[in-house]
Order: structure tokens, then sequence, then C-alpha cells
């Protein structure tokens, strides 16, 4: 009887760690199926936050690379804009290197035409004077001669007729001194229009 007992106890207490090992693999499955949703569901997370990862270092890389070109254009539109500048310098220099040239042709051609000029008047006041001079000289040496040959003519009448011969003489002098000093005023005429030899000659020295 107690054989009995003892025997129906231990069926129970396998059938109860039966149960217990069924319910144990059941929990095992079950946190296992668990564990691999939970890893599955990590692993898509942390590939979904890897792709953003990538694209947003893509968008980055982007963005860097737009920025570069966008630099690299301004610069060779700056490198341009300097290069038009100092080709435009260059312009500006050569034109106000040749216009500097033309002004000092132009200055020395009326530098030239200028002296030329003042050699010209020069030498026409000096032609002038010496015609003066030259004629001044003839009148001064004409009156002279006119004066000694009615001296001359005079003396001889006086001796050879007599006092009719005289008063002749004496009206023919007196037209040869008229003539002589009508020449005179017309030479001082001439001597007041035109000044000295020797006050020309002293300017043109002065200028020289």
């Amino acid at each position: 009887m107690l054989a009995q007992v003892h025997e129906r106890e231990m069926r129970r207490l396998f059938e109860y760690a039966m149960a217990l090992e069924t319910e144990v693999r059941e929990a095992e499955r079950d946190l296992r199926a668990a564990l691999v949703e939970a890893v599955h569901a990590a692993e898509g997370r942390v590939a979904a936050q890897y792709q953003a990862a990538l694209a947003e270092a893509a968008a980055e890389v982007e963005e860097e690379q737009a920025l570069e070109r966008s630099m690299a254009e301004q610069l060779a539109e700056l490198e341009a804009a300097l290069g038009a500048a100092r080709q435009a310098q260059r312009a500006w220099r050569d034109r106000a290197l040749q216009a500097e040239r033309q002004f000092d042709q132009l200055k020395q051609m009326i530098g030239r035409r200028l002296q030329q000029a003042a050699d010209a008047a020069r030498r026409t006041a000096s032609e002038q004077q010496q015609e003066q001079a030259i004629s001044q000289s003839a009148g001064e040496l004409r009156r002279e001669h006119l004066a000694a040959e009615a001296q001359q003519e005079g003396a001889h009448n006086v001796h050879s007729r007599g006092p009719a011969g005289q008063g002749a003489e004496h009206g023919r002098t007196a037209e040869a001194g008229q003539s002589a000093e009508e020449d005179g005023q017309g030479g001082a005429g001439r001597e007041r229009r035109v000044p000295p030899l020797n006050a020309i000659m002293k300017a043109l020295e002065d200028e020289r």
C-alpha cells in the first residue's frame, strides 16, 4: 500500500518535472525568438542609422564640393578681372607714354619754329639796319659832296664873273644847301623811325 502511494507520488513528481522542463524549453524558445527579433530590430535600426549617416555624409560631401566649385569659379572670375585690369593698366601706360612722346616732339618742333622765327627776325632786323646805315651814309656823303661842289663853284664864279656872278652863285649855293638840308631832314626822319645800329646790335647780343 505504501509502495503504491510512493510510486504515485514519484510519478506525479516526474510528470511535474517533465511539464516544468517543457515550460522551460518553451520559455527558452520564446526568449530566443524575442532575442532574435530584438536583434533583427536592432540591426534594422543600426542599418537605418548607418544609411542616414551615409546620406548625411554624402550630402555634406556634395555641399562641400559645391562650395569648392563656387569658390573655384569666384577665383577664376577674380583672376580674369585682375588680368583685364592689368591689361588695361598696360594699355593706359602705353597711351600715356605715347602721348608724352608726342608732346615732347611737338614741344621740340615749336621750339625749332620759334628759334627759326627769332633767327629770321634778327636777320631781317640786321639787314634793315645795315640798309638804313648804308642809306644814311650815302645821304651824308651826297650832302657833303653837293656842299663841296657848291663851295667850289661859288668860289670860281666869284673870281671869274664879279658881283653879278656872286649873286647867282649865292642863289645856287643856297639851293644846294637847301637840297642838302632836305636830304639831311629825310635822313634824320629815317633815323628817327629806325633805332641806331649800335642799339640794335646790343639788343641782339643781349638776346644771345
